[in-house]
């Protein structure tokens, strides 16, 4: 059985004030999910770990967007909206523990 990461809460600015719901985000499948200190998240699959730093204020950063929440769930309950949001992983769209991104130019560094 697989279990899925679903961001959501999502928003460009981390400043933003947010009195509504932001934006729906990615959903990622993987064998599981494992939070550490509420500071690190990472998602593995067999051939590799993935993971996430959770950064500016409390917020999850992935592919120029900052999301506020997050659930972790069984792939047997993927909703049709939440099929339609499944994506891959890709860590240069991410701040991780292993990689930053560089604000001078957006680039990622060590």
């Amino acid at each position: 059985m697989k279990t899925c990461l679903s961001l959501f809460h999502g928003r460009v600015d981390p400043k933003q004030d947010m009195e509504e719901q932001g934006t729906a985000g990615p959903v990622f499948v993987c064998d599981y999910v494992q939070i550490t200190y509420a500071q690190h998240i990472q998602m593995s699959n067999i051939d590799c770990i993935n993971d996430f730093a959770i950064v500016e204020e409390d917020l999850i950063y992935y592919d120029g967007v900052y999301y506020g929440d997050f659930s972790i769930f069984p792939e047997e309950n993927l909703s049709d909206e939440e099929k339609l949001r499944i994506r891959e992983y890709s860590p240069e769209l991410t701040i991780s523990l292993i990689y930053s991104k560089d604000e001078t130019n957006g680039t990622r560094v060590r």
